[in-house]
């Protein structure tokens, strides 16, 4: 039997011989059938970064027939225990690992440790990450573009406002008005970003239902996960825009119909050296960011999150870069690699060396 990925590298079907040197000897076996195994989800040879179905696949042939080529009848090179519900892996591993440790066992290990698992459990714990960080920064650039565009509206509505609350409309009318608004601008966002984010997770499961090659992969909607991303948008933009409804709550119906006063700068004296070493254009712009401080903080913040925006988009690249040069260039520096498939002596590199294309 074939691994699925292996017969669609090499579009073997059932019926089909396949070449192969066992212990030595040519044998020409046949495709009975084409398989998947959980412990073989993610294939990859141990001289390789990534998998490659062209040059490695698994092949499962039958027991008695595999020990007769390799001379092990009554052995075995590879052993798979099942635990009872109530037992205790290190304890049983710890057993195991004495008990084969004379006959030259290299150590049991838990299924945390099988290569397949720990890479998919690996993936599936990135990708938590990601789905936990990436939303975050998109959403405080969202809070950041959302504060400015409330306060250019307030300020351009500043004498309506302060004629509404001197007809007599309440706080939490003209309040509610302007939360209107901002549910407005969230619930378009959601009616685009929810079927969006529906259709992205079942373009997602495909992407991983044909690189592991699973039997099957379900792409479940969750109405948890939907009332807390409505919930999130709702709060991060009522933050976003909390600091103009602040002032809509503070502002007079006098002074609300009158144009904006100028603000008042205060002379600081803060190491008046220093002070003195600046330009007049530079002390303009400290007066101003001291004048709003907090405008000044959640400015830095915004800029902040939009450039790790653009940094979440090249860091795939840069790791991947990262991860190959790496391999290439530390760990893996010979440009051609010879497995052996039993123990050999040190005659056999010379006669390597012998062959008139080895470098």
């Amino acid at each position: 039997m074939v691994c699925e990925a292996f017969a669609r590298a090499h579009e073997l079907k059932l019926g089909d011989l396949i070449g192969a040197t066992v212990n030595g000897r040519h044998r020409s076996l046949r495709v009975v059938g084409i398989a998947l195994s959980p412990e073989f989800i993610y294939q990859l040879d141990p001289s390789s970064l990534f998998p490659d179905y062209q040059r490695f696949g698994i092949l499962w042939l039958g027991h008695q027939a595999l020990a007769n080529a390799f001379d092990m009848n009554g052995a075995f090179n590879d052993l798979l225990v099942r635990l009872a519900p109530k037992a205790r892996p290190a304890e049983v591993m710890t057993r195991l690992d004495r008990l084969f440790s004379p006959y030259g066992g290299l150590g049991a290990y838990g299924r945390e440790e099988q290569l397949s698992n720990r890479y998919l459990m690996e993936e599936m714990r990135q990708l938590k990450q990601m789905a936990t960080i990436y939303p975050l920064v998109f959403l405080a650039v969202a809070a950041f573009l959302l504060q400015i565009a409330m306060d250019r509206l307030f300020a351009a509505e500043r004498e309506e406002i302060g004629i509404l609350k001197a007809f007599g409309y309440d706080h939490a009318t003209i309040t509610g008005h302007y939360l209107k608004l901002v549910a407005m601008i969230v619930g378009a966002g959601l009616v685009l970003g929810l079927p969006t984010g529906f259709w992205l997770g079942r373009s997602l499961s495909r992407v991983y239902l044909a690189y592991y090659h699973f039997p099957f992969l379900l792409f479940t909607f969750d109405p948890k996960l939907v009332l807390f991303a409505v919930g999130g948008s709702l709060l991060i933009a009522i933050s976003g825009a909390g600091g103009a409804l602040v002032r809509v709550f503070r502002l007079a119906p006098a002074v609300a119909m009158r144009p904006a006063p100028p603000p008042v700068y205060r002379q600081r004296r803060i190491c008046p050296r220093l002070w003195n070493r600046f330009s007049q254009p530079t002390r303009m712009i400290l007066r101003h960011l001291g004048r709003y401080p907090g405008k000044a903080l959640f400015s830095v913040l915004g800029i902040a999150a939009a450039c790790a925006v653009l940094l979440v988009g090249s860091v795939f690249k840069d790791a991947v870069d990262y991860l190959v040069k790496v391999h290439f260039g530390l760990a893996q520096q010979d440009d051609l690699t010879v497995n052996f498939t039993e123990p050999t002596s040190y005659c056999a590199s010379l006669a390597l060396r012998r062959r008139p294309s080895w470098p």
